[in-house]
């Protein structure tokens, strides 16, 4: 499903361990969960987005927001770039 360093692992919390495909980690934790999918940016060079979340407080999110930036070739989904 995944192209290249890309991919996403189930951890035992019921998290996600996220790596895009320059090897950089994020864990997002299932509190955060689920992701919204918007469009993609052109100057990031995305086809699509997934934004992580979590709570709120009066409208103000309680943690900054994990963003991928995704890419989809030839059947298979490229994670980017992760902005959190």
């Amino acid at each position: 499903m995944f192209e290249g360093e890309s991919s996403l692992m189930l951890l035992p919390e019921g998290g996600l361990l996220v790596s895009d495909q320059a090897g950089n980690s994020v864990t997002v934790p299932k509190e955060k969960l689920p992701f919204k999918v918007g469009g993609g940016r052109k100057e990031q060079r995305s086809d699509f987005s997934m934004t992580a979340l979590g709570g709120s407080v009066g409208g103000v999110l309680s943690t900054p927001p994990v963003v991928l930036y995704l890419n989809v070739e030839g059947g298979k989904v490229r994670i980017e770039r992760i902005e959190s």
